[in-house]
């Protein structure tokens, strides 16, 4: 038995639970970063909001939005989660 198993097993019920939820909390921030990693400026996106598909360019990246300008249907500026967007070109490199 490893030493976590055996620490796991003197912690009380609620104990417990709050292990889960720290390490729920640990695993969204994680995933969101790795999400955020994926962009940067200049990288072509779309998005849906209201049944619209927008086409945007990626403008800045913050540490838990991105902020795209959207050409199409409407212009303007967005910030979205990045688990909202799909890459449909990168950013042209050197």
């Amino acid at each position: 038995m490893s030493y976590t198993q055996r620490a796991i097993e003197l912690l009380t019920y609620a104990e417990l639970l709050e292990v889960r939820d720290a390490i729920d909390t640990e695993i969204r921030r994680r995933k969101a970063s790795q999400q955020v990693a994926t962009f940067k400026a200049g990288d072509q996106v779309t998005f849906l909001h209201e049944s619209t598909t927008y086409f945007a360019t990626v403008i800045r990246v913050n540490p838990k939005t991105i902020t795209v300008v959207a050409q199409s249907p409407r212009a303007g500026t967005w910030r979205i989660s990045p688990s909202f967007l799909t890459q449909i070109r990168q950013a042209n490199t050197g």
